[in-house]
């Protein structure tokens, strides 16, 4: 949920240590960066680390969006909150 606030506020943050998120339902470190990016945000997985590149404006309306959620609901939860503000056409 963090990431998915993140790359909606300007600039890059970076979470560390979190090597034990790739152990859970699923890899949530490539899950949320998969998600971020398919979102239209920027984010890169690491071993250890997720670094997401935010952007204060949503991205623009263009239709529905299939994200992917690997069949992990925080993951879905996450895709959620990362559209929230984008605008509906």
């Amino acid at each position: 949920m963090l990431a998915a606030l993140a790359s909606r506020a300007p600039g890059e943050s970076r979470f560390e240590r979190i090597a034990h998120l790739r152990l859970k339902e699923s890899d949530r470190i490539e899950a949320i960066a998969s998600l971020l990016v398919a979102a239209g945000a920027g984010a890169e997985a690491r071993a250890d680390s997720l670094s997401v590149e935010g952007a204060a404006d949503p991205p623009a309306a263009g239709g529905a969006r299939k994200l992917p959620t690997f069949g992990d609901h925080r993951i879905a939860m996450a895709a959620a909150l990362s559209l929230s503000r984008c605008p509906i056409s």
